[in-house]
């Protein structure tokens, strides 16, 4: 049971209503942009090569986070550009460094851009 300290009335009212607010967010899911193309061009809206996905809810102590990877194929010399979802721990900070799918690919792949967010169609190139 949480006990709330509240100097009056509508103190506590706007604590219920943030709180149950960020519950809905969380119910509702994180959308992200799926995409998966030969280039970042291909995961663009202008190409049409996008959809949007609501990521499943993540396991106690993970969150849901939207990825975008573009990786070039050493043997073949292709880029290949992904997006979707994935989780992440809920420990770590959320920066836009490697997280695991960019660095436990097979070595034939070499990790050209990988970023991490967590917010409704946010991994949708370009990032300026």
């Amino acid at each position: 049971m949480v006990k709330m300290n509240c100097a009056n009335i509508f103190g506590c009212i706007t604590i219920l209503i943030f709180g149950v607010g960020r519950l809905s967010h969380d119910v509702a899911g994180l959308v992200c942009s799926a995409c998966d193309g030969e280039s970042s061009f291909d995961c663009t809206e202008r190409w049409g090569n996008l959809k949007n996905v609501t990521c499943d809810t993540p396991p106690a102590g993970m969150r849901a986070i939207c990825y975008y990877m573009e990786h070039l194929d050493t043997v073949t010399n292709r880029v290949k550009a992904i997006g979707g979802c994935e989780t992440q721990s809920t420990e770590k900070i959320l920066v836009l460094t490697p997280f695991p799918p960019c660095w436990t690919k097979p070595l034939r792949f070499q990790v050209k851009d990988c970023r991490t967010c967590d917010k409704d169609r946010c991994n949708i190139p370009p990032f300026y």
